[in-house]
């Protein structure tokens, strides 16, 4: 999550960046496109947790691990930039508090969210939900951005709920308001 977050500040704070993003808006969604094609469920079981005997593992495998770990990342890095490039142009022409701006400010809360998620979607929600009977584009392209955007308003709203009781908000997230 880390580069994702530095990748973040880094088009809030640095217009010369955001306009060589929007100058690669065509490739960087192509390259993302591409990658989608070879991401599979091996690709996220390789990539995620630690697995078993790794310990015991031969240098191939270890390659293996640490190339899903880096594919996982680059293809969030280049989807991350073409939601963003492809919100950005969408809601350009509406500069009265568009969707963007709104959600901008909401950035305030990245931490809390991370925790939230990590908290509830990781290690709660995700025992329970299962789409193993979904096809991967109906999943990838309907139920995630849906799923995400819902989550994403509703750990917000949590949030937002947990700072009206200061001595909550410092226990749980550190913070007083």
């Amino acid at each position: 999550m880390y580069p994702c977050f530095v990748l973040g500040i880094a088009l809030r704070k640095y217009e010369a960046f955001k306009q060589r993003i929007f100058k690669s808006k065509w490739m960087i969604i192509s390259i993302f496109l591409f990658m989608l094609l070879f991401y599979s469920s091996e690709a996220w079981n390789k990539s995620h947790g630690i697995p078993q005997g790794i310990f015991q593992a031969d240098f191939l495998f270890w390659m293996e691990i640490i190339y899903y770990r880096l594919f996982r990342l680059l293809i969030g890095i280049w989807g991350a930039l073409s939601v963003y490039v492809i919100f950005t142009q969408f809601f350009k022409k509406t500069r009265q508090y568009s969707i963007i701006e709104l959600l901008a400010n909401q950035g305030k809360y990245t931490l809390e969210v991370y925790i939230l998620q990590a908290i509830i979607l990781e290690k709660i929600i995700a025992h329970y939900l299962k789409f193993d009977f979904m096809s991967d584009f109906v999943y990838n392209f309907i139920v995630t951005p849906v799923m995400a955007f819902s989550l994403l308003i509703t750990f917000i709203l949590i949030t937002k709920a947990i700072y009206k009781i200061p001595k909550l908000g410092f226990i749980l997230f550190g913070k007083t308001i």
